[in-house]
Order: structure tokens, then sequence, then C-alpha cells
């Protein structure tokens, strides 16, 4: 893939704080699902390379 600036892609971003002494999940954007799923493109946001 060539990168260049201004270039969008779409995506998300998460965090799984599962081993951990007190577990915890983030996300950047939402995902909307009744079960944990975390390949929606529905709720991708867009980065935009500088």
């Amino acid at each position: 893939m060539d990168i260049k600036s201004c270039m969008a892609m779409k995506g998300n971003v998460y965090k799984c704080g599962d081993n951990t002494e007190y577990p915890h999940y983030a996300c950047w954007n939402l995902v909307k699902s009744d079960k944990p799923d975390y390949h929606r493109p529905e709720s991708f946001g867009q980065f935009v390379l500088e």
C-alpha cells in the first residue's frame, strides 16, 4: 500500500485489559452490538493521515 499525506482510512482502536487486576475494555468508536464484535465496519471511524 502506498500511504500518502491526506489519505483517509477507516478503522477503530481498542484496548483490552482482560489480564489485569481490574479487567476493562475500551474503544474509540462505540460498537453497537448485542454480542461483543469488533469487526463491524459500520462502527469504524475515519483516520486522516497528515
